[in-house]
């Protein structure tokens, strides 16, 4: 067991999960421990309390009493367990017609060092705020304050000041700011808002001061045919240790950022943003020039315009670092995002055209699959032992169930960063003669092209490591699903052809779907590929009763670089019938015939199957909330020849031999807020003995 105790404090680095390296004592942030938790009580009491005394002034008051026992199984220092914290608020909002509308508030917290709260009390900018710079307990005192003034409806002046003291550390802070919106916009004012704010901090015990000045402004001005606007940000943060020496989180930057908005060209509408920023950080002593970034953000929108509309966006970062940082092995970057939406649908909409092209630079890691444990029956896998005795819970000892599962799958990343290109693309093409045709006579060849539609759809997602980055962008599929480069990549073409798609008593839909993919996992590498063709039938044959038949022919491969559990070879043709009789509105009876042929060809011998399932279901609804539905299910299961091992795939979970299986499901709301569960699960399977699971469940919503 390894547990984590923080940077530096172990000796060992987790690779993977459960994977664990020698890092050199010190030189990693796990060690060999199993850190077992302790039994603790947490209890909270809170008080609050508003009073207006007069017009526009308001007080409150709020005080907080807490009790930690951080191990019941001791009593040593329990003298300390207990903490208080109270705040004062104050809110005046005085209106005088001549000055304008002013608006002062006033706050003064006292927080005690043994006060442990249930939840945050601090703003996720807190230390920011207070360029705080311990985070040990100690007893803490903030006093705060700040007047606004509107002398006009849209023009606003602020200022304020406030001060912590948190043991032998004290900040001190001051801000101000002026804010102009013109009501018109039309108006010859610009719209302005800007903000600064400085924070001066002194921690007596480690002897660090710190000086932080923080701008931001930004203008925009509406003309007769553009928006011109700039925004500004300035940072210029010091620490010094003992008053001399500065510390590695002195920094500054300027960021410049001037754009435009075109809002008004018939139904164009352009936006552009050019930005430069410039970076300081510390080295060997002295603040100097990190990096310079520039910044490139374009748009266009297309508002509905003869039937097409579409969004494109276009960013690019190239940030090149000085020559004294590049020589610690800083590289220059250039991050690019790009992003594409179009909708085309002209003749009455009957073509539908969709597309989406998204393409980045980004840092991402590989994944790995793990199995975490949950009740027995909850889950999809389940273990079967340590096949290797290594002692590890390894992938391929895991394999999925039908109903006996007490694990779930998760995938989860590995710690590693890696540059990638990130590509996500797609195109839906719809296709429906009958709103083409509309308003045109009737003849045998316009109402046959009225019975048909069809639907196409294309994606293609990437994750590469392909440095020349062309070949991704301009979609090279050849550098697609590389084992050498892809650490995630995905395509699919799914083509459906439909013939009187919308008429109830008679369907027809023919289908065509491939899938292709890989993936770098942590441990290996694993190529898949999966191919459907089917044709579907639905009919009504009188107003009660309605029939679906499905034929199915699949391709299901799955390859990995290492041995496992998932790697098939199947191909299988599936016919499945089903009756449903539906003799009032609130009972339907069904009957399903399902009959499949699979046969797994990657083992030296293949693997076949024969599969023949019925299915007898009966669904109730009850007038008011509540619905029983019953099924009885008997499976067949054949093989041609005698096997140990096979995949789930293959019998879709079914074991071998003849099995029977019942369900009944009811479920009831009681009420708006309440809604009872019965469910029951039966099942005989093979020769094992009948298994049967109840559950009863109530549910409570508020």
């Amino acid at each position: 067991y390894f547990s984590y105790v923080g940077q530096g404090n172990g000796d060992y680095r987790r690779r993977t999960v459960g994977t664990f390296v020698f890092a050199g004592i010190g030189g990693g942030d796990y060690a060999p421990l199993r850190l077992l938790p302790l039994p603790r009580l947490h209890q909270l009491l809170d008080l609050q309390l508003a009073a207006v005394p007069a017009e526009n002034l308001r007080i409150g008051g709020e005080l907080g009493v807490s009790d930690l026992d951080a191990n019941r199984f001791s009593d040593v220092d329990d003298d300390d367990n207990t903490g208080t914290a109270y705040n004062l608020t104050l809110q005046w909002k005085p209106k005088t017609r001549r000055f304008g509308d002013v608006d002062l508030h006033a706050r003064y917290r006292d927080v005690d060092a043994g006060f442990q709260p249930v939840d945050r009390i601090n703003d996720i900018e807190f230390r920011r705020k207070w360029d705080l710079q311990s985070a040990a307990p100690a007893r803490e005192r903030i006093a705060e304050g700040g007047a606004a003034w509107r002398p006009w409806t849209h023009t606003e002046f602020r200022a304020g000041a406030g001060s912590i003291s948190r043991g032998d550390f004290s900040s001190l802070r001051v801000d101000g700011g002026v804010r102009i919106e013109p009501a018109r916009q039309d108006s010859a004012l610009p719209s302005l808002r800007y903000g600064i704010e400085y924070i001066d901090s002194d921690d007596g015990v480690s002897g660090i001061r710190g000086s932080w000045l923080r701008q931001l402004g930004e203008v925009r001005h509406d003309v007769v045919f553009a928006s011109p606007r700039l925004r500004i940000e300035q940072e210029r943060r010091r620490s010094r240790a003992n008053g001399d020496s500065l510390l590695p989180n002195s920094m500054g930057f300027v960021d410049v950022r001037p754009g435009v908005s075109i809002p008004a060209l018939d139904v164009l509408r352009f936006t552009a943003d050019v930005g430069l920023r410039l970076e300081d950080a510390l080295l060997y002593g002295e603040v100097q020039r990190q990096s310079t970034d520039l910044l490139q953000i374009y748009g266009m929108e297309l508002r509905p315009w003869n039937d097409l509309r579409s969004t494109v966006s276009v960013t690019v970062r190239d940030r090149q670092y000085s020559e004294a940082f590049r020589a610690l092995g800083n590289k220059d970057l250039q991050t690019i995002l790009t992003r594409a939406q179009a909708r085309y649908s002209p003749l009455n909409g009957g073509l539908e055209t969709d597309l989406l092209y998204e393409v980045s630079t980004e840092r991402t890691s590989r994944l790995q699959r793990i199995f975490l444990s949950v009740p027995y029956g909850q889950g999809n896998y389940e273990y079967r032992g340590d096949q290797n005795n290594n002692g590890i819970q390894d992938e391929e000892e895991f394999e999925p169930t039908r109903y006996e599962g007490d694990y779930v799958q998760l995938t989860i990343p590995t710690d590693e960063l890696f540059p990638v290109i990130d590509l996500k693309s797609s195109l839906r093409l719809r296709l429906r003669p009958d709103r083409m045709l509309r308003g045109a006579g009737s003849t045998f060849w316009s109402d046959a092209l009225r019975a048909l539609s069809s639907e196409t759809f294309v994606r293609i997602d990437e994750k590469s490591e392909e440095e020349e980055t062309s070949n991704i962008y301009l979609l090279r599929l050849s550098r697609f699903l590389s084992d050498s480069t892809t650490l995630r990549g995905f395509q699919s073409f799914r083509q459906d052809l439909f013939l009187f798609e919308r008429d109830p008593s008679f369907s027809l839909r023919l289908r065509f779907d491939e899938r292709e993919g890989f993936s770098q996992y942590a441990l290996a590498s694993e190529r898949s590929r999966r191919r459907e063709r089917s044709l579907r039938v639905k009919t009504q044959l009188v107003r009660e009763i309605g029939l679906q038949t499905d034929l199915v022919f699949l391709d299901d491969e799955v390859f990995s670089t290492s041995f496992s559990s998932r790697a098939r070879d199947i191909n299988s043709a599936n016919l499945v019938v089903d009756l449903s009789y539906r003799p009032w509105s609130q009972l339907e009876i069904g009957f399903v015939v399902n009959t499949k042929s699979a046969t797994d060809a990657l083992p030296a011998t293949p693997v076949e199957a024969d599969i023949t399932s019925l299915t007898l279901r009966s669904v109730a609804s009850f007038e008011g909330p509540g619905r029983l539905r019953v099924e009885i299910e008997r499976n067949d299961v054949t093989f041609t020849t005698e096997v140990d091992r096979f995949p789930f795939e293959l019998t879709d979970g079914r074991a071998e031999g003849r099995s029977w299986v019942w369900r009944v499901n009811f479920d009831y709301r009681m009420t708006s807020f309440m809604q009872a569960t019965l469910s029951y699960l039966g099942r005989s399977e093979g020769d094992r003995p009948t298994i049967h699971i109840a559950r009863a469940e109530v549910k409570a919503f508020f």
